[in-house]
């Protein structure tokens, strides 16, 4: 469940809380979903607390994944976007998606031809 999942980050008690906080906010639904669980979870590391409402949360969820972890990448392209500019991309895909009703959108690699 949520709580136990939560409290290996960061203790029952506090993850009574967040889950008591959810609930009164109408935010159930964000630890009742893995990967949006695992948004609070990682907001909670960085920044120590819940936003207050969906779109703060989702602003801050949106920080925290545009940051490379892996060091492989830390030099790629996409890491080396500044905050605006991965948000203007990720407003394109996402546009793109919606406009052409995709699920989701893969990146291949051009083949080289000699």
């Amino acid at each position: 469940d949520a709580i136990s999942v939560i409290s290996k980050k960061i203790g029952t008690k506090k993850a009574k809380q967040v889950i008591d906080r959810l609930d009164k906010d109408d935010l159930s639904d964000l630890y009742k979903n893995p990967l949006t669980l695992d948004f609070v979870i990682t907001i909670l590391g960085a920044e120590g607390k819940i936003p207050k409402t969906r779109v703060a949360l989702y602003e801050s969820a949106v920080v925290q994944l545009r940051l490379e972890r892996n060091d492989r990448h830390s030099s790629s392209t996409l890491a080396r976007l500044s905050e605006g500019q991965a948000l203007d991309a990720a407003g394109a895909v996402m546009a793109t998606m919606l406009i052409t009703g995709q699920e989701g959108i893969q990146h291949l690699r051009r083949a080289k031809v000699h």
